[in-house]
């Protein structure tokens, strides 16, 4: 029996391939997503720890000096919060491109692929029908033998 022929074979392989590199670099995204997620996370443990150092006690006092230093750290702190979040937020907006990008290709290797199994099918039924014609061929032949070598 002779093999399948399916000249998209390459185009398949093409796109699984296509599907497996956009797989890989939508896990880089989520990894640089969670790595971001936690250094926000940090920053606002930092900024958390440096605002509960700048609110003195009841009753405690502060040097001017002491207390400019510590808005200081205060304000660096936010600053830093709030680059850590809009990185994180870049991110989550580049996961869900890569995430968009990944569907395409698995929907365009799937296309393919029901288009290799409905002609795989196809050719499967074609063959069944000449194995067949072949086989009423000679059952025909064998027949025709038999009713000359009787009359």
């Amino acid at each position: 029996m002779t093999r399948f022929p399916f000249r998209l074979d390459r185009l398949l392989s093409l796109r699984s391939r296509k599907e497996r590199e956009q797989g890989e670099v939508l896990g880089r995204a989520l990894r640089d997503e969670a790595a971001r997620c936690e250094a926000l996370e940090q920053a606002q443990a930092q900024l958390g720890h440096a605002q509960q150092q700048a609110t003195p006690g009841q009753g405690d006092v502060l040097l001017a000096g002491v207390l400019r230093n510590l808005g200081l750290t205060v304000t660096a702190a936010e600053t830093q919060r709030d680059s850590a979040a809009g990185s994180r937020d870049a991110a989550v907006l580049q996961v869900e491109a890569e995430r968009e990008r990944y569907t395409t290709a698995q929907r365009d290797r799937r296309v393919i692929e029901r288009l290799r199994e409905k002609r795989l099918e196809d050719w499967t039924r074609e063959q069944g029908r000449k194995e067949q014609q072949e086989m009423d061929g000679l059952a025909l032949d064998r027949h025709r033998r038999q009713q000359e070598e009787q009359s």
